[in-house]
């Protein structure tokens, strides 16, 4: 599981199709499709059923989506601490 997958699951949630998701983030369909498709396998579960007028998350998908979510939020709230603290440092020479 990489944050590059959690962020395609929420990107998908949010604009409810693949294609949509795909097109905001400047990436190929096929390749989030696949991206997702492994992490589905990997937990061994669905997120979501596909149809042709987008994606409707199953049950776990929805369980899924929100610990995704908070793990996204997390890793922000580290990233910006860190560059938070580079900067004290640096400002301290």
């Amino acid at each position: 599981m990489t944050f590059q997958q959690l962020t395609y699951v929420v990107e998908i949630s949010k604009c409810g199709s693949i294609n949509k998701a795909a097109h905001k983030l400047f990436l190929s369909q096929s390749g989030i499709s696949t991206a997702v498709r492994e992490l589905e396998e990997e937990l061994g579960i669905k997120f979501f059923v596909r149809s042709n007028r987008g994606v409707e998350f199953t049950p776990e998908g929805k369980e899924f989506l929100g610990y995704a979510v908070s793990l996204l939020e997390q890793k922000q709230r580290l990233l910006a601490s860190a560059i938070s603290q580079t900067k004290e440092k640096l400002d301290t020479l």
